[in-house]
């Protein structure tokens, strides 16, 4: 059974790390956004030409630009899943110690039903959480300041933890990997 889970697991990890497999994320979508650069960013400078379909310019440069992690709102991106140990350094001691049994069984099951692991991009989970813990308090402004982290323009477009690949930008700009 714990093997089957790590298959799984893994599985899940490595489902992400293709940029076809991220939903709106298509071969398409990062064809336009690399020939339009609607950011601005400089994909063409980067790239040594235009992008235009089956170009072959310098895809590595392309991805660098791409996946680099960029400063301000504009790239803010939610962490997605919190792990225990995070979780846990986040925690003001004074707070913790007045939680009540049920509030820190709600906070154990929550943890346990994640298998270690808080997807605080779910309203649910943040709407538990924050029962907790008192709105103002240091453990929730210390939360709330750890759910985004600066992203790259992929992890904006797609979501945290995109990083497309090499084979990615040439599949997206010659159709073959």
């Amino acid at each position: 059974m714990r093997l089957m889970l790590l298959f799984l697991l893994l599985w899940l990890v490595m489902a992400g790390s293709c940029w076809a497999d991220l939903g709106t994320c298509t071969s398409s979508a990062f064809y336009t956004e690399l020939s339009t650069d609607p950011a601005v960013l400089g994909y063409s400078t980067a790239y040594g030409m235009p992008v235009t379909t089956n170009s072959a310019g310098n895809d590595a440069a392309l991805l660098e630009v791409v996946n680099a992690i960029r400063q301000g709102a504009a790239y803010q991106v939610n962490r997605g899943k919190i792990s225990g140990l995070q979780f846990q350094t986040l925690l003001d001691p004074t707070e913790y110690t007045a939680l009540t049994q049920t509030q820190l069984m709600d906070l154990s099951t929550m943890f346990n039903m994640g298998l270690g692991f808080l997807d605080i991009t779910s309203t649910n989970v943040r709407q538990i959480v924050g029962n907790i813990f008192p709105a103002g308090g240091p453990t929730r402004t210390a939360i709330t300041a750890y759910v985004n982290r600066q992203g790259s323009r992929a992890e904006v477009l797609c979501g945290a933890g995109t990083v497309p690949t090499l084979s990615d930008v040439s599949y997206a700009i010659r159709g073959t990997r």
